[in-house]
């Protein structure tokens, strides 16, 4: 593989002049990278991490037909996806003809607008790329909703077209259609512009240019739950469809800290609502009504400086995370990344008056070992007192795992234990059964989690929206392996004891040993092993 220059090679060839030979390499990097391309050629400045990790999988996405993209708003999914992806196909391929569908054709033609002024006004681009400049935009195909590029062959439709949904486009044929926030507020509110989008997504695949070669991709936020908009329906319906899901927090963290930090977002799900915000923001919808657990049944806790002390946002005394009993719960998925459930970890604590503080969730269609690596990290940052997994049916398998890390002095994964460094602390797991019989999952969840909840002892730490999400929307949520995780928590959790009566219980287990015989007792002697 060729080694494409580096931002300092790039200076070092400026500074010696050689115009041409910087031309070759930037241009070389902007051919192999999208997020190159749209942050140094384009000049989107406020690209980060996450962009970068977006723009290499739509990179990556080439290799498919169907793709669809769910970021929340604001994080610049059309600018990459749709508007930089435009630009940076036709580089490759002046033949490429790309229709663009919005809501509708004014909100579709928004990206034009963009994408015309790179090509009129763009001096970088058009320094590396000058084969796609029109030598004069007066002589060719250049509107609001349409733009012809120079290219070698000659096709009816332009390089790009943009138009809205339900537009009639019979006996025109495109290599791509990227579909760009098609589903909207007015298709949120009205069954009917909601089947009329969905209508048209079915037409759409008698415009491409090859049915069986030629590319569609979606790319959007959620607006309504389950099956209500078209991404929703479109995952339910058409598995051939590669989805990329991201919320604006994971793991606790947000995603563009940059522009989103913790207390925007929470601002933002104040003004919109838990709905709203679940849908635009998390991509990842509640139940609007009708959830066994009200949202003003779940309290919050803020972490202070010092990062050992719990700070109720209800006015409840603060507690010191020592003085707290804290165990970690293991929910394994034995499905892998294409389960349509979790593994899911998540470590838990209960003050001496019961209230219980979620400290740590995670969640993630992964491998036993993945999970068992997060297990092994919230020990040690938690220093738990006991740790669990549910052992039931296949699951059972993760005991070899289990087994498999408790023997390791070096970890596999991170590295811990290796020459100097301090290893993981020790896990040892207890195995727990689901309780009832047959009691179903949902049933079990209530069984131990709705007491509590009602009673206003629950805290989640602020930023847990996935883990949160899943309660708000119980039953009807298709996940629910953290809630389930957590519940398991709430049901085996102790409150701590005091200092007299862990004195009386080390006494307790003091009188009974002395009491116990050995083995080697007379009154035991009844094999040939003494």
């Amino acid at each position: 593989m060729t080694c494409l220059p580096t931002a300092a090679d790039l200076i070092a060839v400026a500074e010696a002049g050689d115009a041409h030979s910087l031309r070759e390499q930037m241009r070389a990097r902007a051919d192999a990278s999208l997020f190159y391309f749209a942050k140094a050629v384009l000049g989107y400045k406020d690209l980060a991490q996450m962009h970068l990790e977006f723009c290499d999988r739509i990179q990556d996405d080439e290799a498919y037909q169907n793709c669809g993209y769910l970021l929340p708003r604001g994080h610049f999914k059309s600018t990459l996806a749709t508007k930089a992806m435009s630009l940076w196909v036709l580089t490759k391929d002046p033949n490429e003809r790309i229709l663009i569908i919005g809501e509708s054709d004014k909100v579709a033609a928004k990206n034009l607008v963009d994408i015309r002024w790179h090509i009129e006004n763009n001096e970088i681009l058009a320094w590396l790329y000058p084969e796609l400049i029109p030598p004069d935009f007066n002589a060719t195909k250049w509107t609001d909703t349409e733009i012809l590029l120079p290219r070698p062959g000659s096709f009816d439709e332009p390089s790009i077209t943009c138009d809205g949904i339900g537009a009639k486009r019979t006996g025109f044929h495109y290599t791509r259609i990227l579909f760009d926030d098609p589903f909207g507020e007015k298709a949120s509110k009205s069954q009917a512009e909601a089947e009329s989008v969905w209508s048209w997504m079915q037409y759409a695949p008698g415009l491409l240019h090859d049915p069986a070669r030629s590319k569609q991709r979606w790319t959007g936020t959620r607006w309504k739950h389950h099956t209500g908009d078209c991404y929703g329906r479109l995952m339910k319906e058409d598995s051939s469809v590669r989805w990329y899901v991201r919320g604006a927090i994971e793991n606790g963290q947000p995603i563009f800290p940059e522009r989103f930090t913790l207390e925007t977002l929470e601002l933002i799900k104040q003004r919109e609502g838990i709905y709203k915000y679940s849908c635009q923001y998390m991509n990842n919808p509640t139940i609007p009504e009708g959830a066994d657990f009200p949202e003003s049944w779940i309290k919050e806790y803020t972490i202070s400086d010092d990062r050992k002390t719990l700070i109720p946002m209800d006015g409840t005394p603060p507690v010191r995370l020592a003085d707290l009993t804290r165990i970690t719960v293991y929910d394994p998925s034995s499905g892998g990344k294409t389960a349509e459930c979790e593994n899911a970890v998540g470590t838990t604590g209960m003050s001496a008056d019961r209230r219980i503080f979620d400290l740590k969730d995670w969640g993630k269609n992964c491998g036993y070992d993945e999970a068992l690596e997060e297990l092994m990290c919230q020990n040690d940052q938690f220093v738990v007192h006991e740790q669990y997994y549910e052992s039931v049916g296949s699951q059972k398998e993760v005991e070899t795992q289990i087994m498999l890390r408790q023997k390791m002095t070096e970890c596999h994964r991170c590295g811990k234990g290796a020459k100097d460094t301090t290893p993981h602390r020790r896990v040892r797991l207890k195995p727990v059964k689901p309780p009832g019989g047959r009691m179903s999952k949902d049933d079990r969840i209530r069984d131990f989690a709705q007491v509590p909840f009602e009673q206003g002892r629950v805290y989640l730490r602020r930023g847990m929206d996935e883990l949160r999400t899943q309660i708000v929307s119980f039953p009807h949520h298709p996940l629910k392996d953290r809630f389930d995780r957590l519940a398991y928590a709430i049901h085996l959790l102790r409150p701590p004891i005091s200092a007299e009566e862990a004195k009386t219980q080390e006494q307790e287990v003091e009188r009974r040993r002395a009491l116990a015989q050995p083995r080697t007792n007379a009154t035991r002697n009844y094999g040939g092993y003494i």
